[in-house]
């Protein structure tokens, strides 16, 4: 081999050689790229897990607050249901002093009628004995 040849050769590998690291310059820089855009990635979906656990702190807090209000009104019911039982025992005394005032009232009644009718008798045999005294005054 010549020299000549030899330096062609040598030539063509260092062509080879920078078209080589033209690419891996090339491929570098996309991957520069590629790390630039993951490190954007990785602090927006930092950025979301950071307003995700401000979210998840402020769930806790309602949650808390309605643990809060379910055993009030927890209380609230039973003291309700308290109350309610206290007004059902008074409406049911009611119901059984009306039903004791409507025997009453019919007890009355009934013994009115017979005050009644026992005062028509008591005028009408008024009513004879005067008309007996007159016709004995009479016969005087």
């Amino acid at each position: 081999m010549s020299d000549r040849e030899i330096l062609e050769l040598i030539l063509s590998k260092i062509s080879n050689i920078e078209s080589d690291v033209a690419t891996l310059k090339n491929d570098v820089n996309v991957l520069k790229a590629d790390v630039a855009t993951l490190k954007n990635d990785v602090e927006i979906l930092k950025s979301d897990v950071a307003a995700l656990k401000s979210d998840v702190e402020i769930l806790k807090s309602d949650v808390a607050t309605l643990k809060s209000d379910v055993s009030i009104l927890k209380e609230e019911s039973k003291e309700l249901n308290r109350r309610m039982n206290i007004v059902y025992d008074q409406v049911a005394n009611l119901t059984e002093f009306q039903t004791e005032m409507r025997m009453f009232r019919e007890e009355v009644n009934k013994k009115f009628d017979f005050i009644i009718k026992s005062q028509d008798i008591y005028r009408e045999w008024l009513a004879e004995h005067e008309i007996a005294i007159r016709l004995l005054k009479k016969a005087n």
